[in-house]
């Protein structure tokens, strides 16, 4: 797992897993899962989302927060 803070009291986590690519799929594939958290409030959850490779996860991360997450 790889945990990133931004400059506004936020933190975001991105975490390999395996997981079936779609209903009825016979196997698991790697999956990277982008959450990310308000820290200024009991950690609660502000999105979510799944995605095939860890590059695309940490493009998405550079959407939020004006880039600052590092």
């Amino acid at each position: 797992m790889k945990t990133f803070l931004d400059d506004y009291e936020n933190m975001a986590t991105i975490k390999k897993g395996y997981g079936f690519p779609y209903k009825g799929a016979t196997q698991k594939v790697d999956e990277f899962t982008l959450t990310l958290y308000l820290l200024y409030d009991n950690c609660k959850i502000y999105f979510l989302s799944i995605y095939e490779t860890e590059e695309d996860a940490v493009n998405k991360l550079k959407s939020f927060s004006c880039g600052t997450f590092k």
